[in-house]
């Protein structure tokens, strides 16, 4: 039978290596996120590659420790965090509770303590207890059921590892070797001039640092022995200092370390707020249903159905628009059309309507003859994502669209034009927090029916809902006389052009062509001759 695993991760470990491991990245406000990338990166490579039955991510605290109060030049070399990476802390802190990971620490204690307490506490034959760390120093922990996992190096090290690391010696002699050879990492002062080969060998050889002071005339060498002698209360204190305490006084119970399913709606937030778009696909296809943008349509199957649509679309005077189509420019096919009232209000039935000429007694000339009044009437305001879109398709089928008030795509654009992505999927969730689940832009012929129907809804709605929020920032930034006056007539003028192409001489282009052929030829004649011999003009690495 298996043994269930508990991972014990070092944070400060993990956060430092993400740091330096990834180059500098940041939203555009500025706040740098290449650690929380990163360490985020580590977290669920760990957790695919290992499947840990249980796990925490342990954190040192702020503030001084024990050992600070013992040793004032506790870890006094070591460099201050870097300002960059400051920032990020918190972020980490949220991503590790956001997935349903604890997230330890303790005031007065380290990482290391912690970790140490809970190895202690869940010490059993029948356990598996994995910490996940680069510290050498926690190497005094292992044993039979508790290994280190290095990552980076992709090393684990158990008692044999830790003892061929160590000159034979056993994991919980560590403690001894630190004693007098010290740490510069921690500032842990040990004998100056013994380094950790001389350690290895005097704890061989007396066992620990009691033994070897309570014999010391037995140490050879003079100097050696002296050195020892002269700085023997040095080497008690940095035995202590390198001690793990495993006493920390921590609430924390093997039950509450259960690996269980992540907070995604919290880390969708986050992520989203972090922009680290990876990781938010990552977790598109986990978020629940309840935690979903979703819209049941009300299906328009008959003549009847149409008829009171338009009508109420008269009335209402607005209306939302997704278009899903197929084929070639001119001679699109109609897949699927979804209109959004605006009627929030509404108890009988949704307020988005969805049209879909298959699998009704409404072919796509019915649905275009019933909405060609309302399509060419200014009064009626459309709100689209794509009104470039529209116009060309309803040009082709003899009707011209009056009354585009908003077109999402090219709004978006105006207010943010450095941004890469304006679809509808990243405009609602910026502007809504919604989660669409459908593909934006993608063959509609072979997207599945129900599919199908949920994407072109959704969207409908979505642009309703988003509109105003547009129109509001617009107005607010001193955009919205440009977007109106100028960049939502220039869409019509860009259709016309599309369809009418553009008029070529092509007797003259063909000439043209010829004549700079001849040119390019006697040009590269020249050039051979310069040069002396023939080459491969368009290499730059010959040229």
């Amino acid at each position: 039978m298996k043994r269930p695993r508990i991972f014990l991760i070092d944070g400060s470990s993990y956060i430092y290596r993400a740091f330096h491991a990834i180059p500098y990245l940041s939203v555009k406000e500025g706040i740098p996120t290449n650690a929380v990338y990163g360490f985020t990166q580590m977290l669920l490579k760990l957790i695919k590659d290992c499947k840990p039955d249980h796990i925490a991510v342990v954190f040192d605290a702020k503030g001084p420790t024990f050992r600070h109060k013992v040793y004032g030049g506790y870890k006094a070399k070591r460099p201050e965090m870097p300002d960059t990476l400051r920032p990020q802390l918190p972020y980490i802190r949220e991503v590790v509770r956001a997935y349903n990971i604890p997230a330890l620490e303790l005031e007065g204690y380290e990482a290391d303590d912690i970790i140490g307490t809970l190895v202690r506490r869940f010490k059993r034959k029948e356990l598996e207890i994995v910490i996940v760390t680069c510290d050498k120093d926690m190497m005094q922990l292992v044993d039979a059921n508790t290994t280190i996992l290095d990552t980076m190096k992709d090393m684990s090290y158990g008692v044999a590892e830790v003892k061929e690391k160590f000159g034979g010696l056993e994991p919980q002699k560590i403690i001894e070797i630190m004693a007098l050879a010290g740490d510069s990492c921690d500032n842990i002062p040990g004998v100056p001039g013994v380094g950790e080969k001389t350690a290895i060998k005097l704890i061989k050889e007396f066992e620990t640092v009691d033994c070897l002071y309570s014999d010391i005339e037995r140490v050879s060498g003079k100097v050696l022995r002296e050195k020892l002698i002269e700085n023997e209360e040095s080497a008690r204190l940095s035995r202590g200092l390198a001690t793990i305490d495993t006493d920390v006084p921590i609430d924390c119970s093997f039950e509450d370390l259960s690996l269980s399913r992540p907070n995604y709606s919290k880390l969708r937030e986050l992520f989203k707020e972090l922009e680290l778009k990876r990781f938010l696909r990552d977790i598109q296809d986990e978020i629940s249903d309840e935690e979903r943008f979703t819209v049941s349509p009300c299906r328009i199957i008959d003549r009847e159905g149409l008829d009171k649509l338009s009508k109420e679309l008269f009335k209402n005077r607005i209306m939302a628009i997704s278009l899903k189509t197929a084929g070639q420019l001119l001679d699109y096919e109609l897949i699927a059309l979804a209109i959004s009232t605006g009627f929030e209000s509404r108890t009988d039935h949704s307020s988005v309507f969805l049209l879909l000429p298959i699998d009704t007694e409404l072919d796509e000339s019915s649905i275009i003859e019933a909405l060609k009044p309302i399509i060419e009437d200014e009064g009626v305001v459309k709100l689209s994502n794509d009104a470039k879109g529209l116009y060309t398709f309803f040009k082709g089928r003899g009707i011209k669209v009056h009354g585009i008030g908003m077109d999402t795509t090219v709004a978006s654009y105006l207010l943010n034009p450095s941004a890469s992505d304006h679809s509808l999927k990243t405009v609602a969730d910026n502007y809504l927090g919604i989660e669409m689940r459908g593909p934006e832009k993608t063959s509609m012929e072979s997207v599945k029916r129900d599919q199908l129907c949920r994407i072109v809804s959704e969207e409908a709605e979505a642009i309703r809902m988003v509109s105003p929020k547009l129109t509001t920032e617009l107005e607010g930034v001193g955009l919205l006389s440009l977007f109106r006056e100028i960049e939502m007539p220039l869409i019509k003028v860009l259709v016309d052009m599309e369809l009418a192409g553009i008029k070529i001489d092509e007797e003259y282009l063909h000439g043209l062509s010829s004549e700079l052929e001849t040119k390019l030829s006697l040009i590269a004649s020249d050039i051979y001759v310069l040069a002396g011999y023939e080459f491969n003009i368009n290499s730059p690495k010959q040229l």
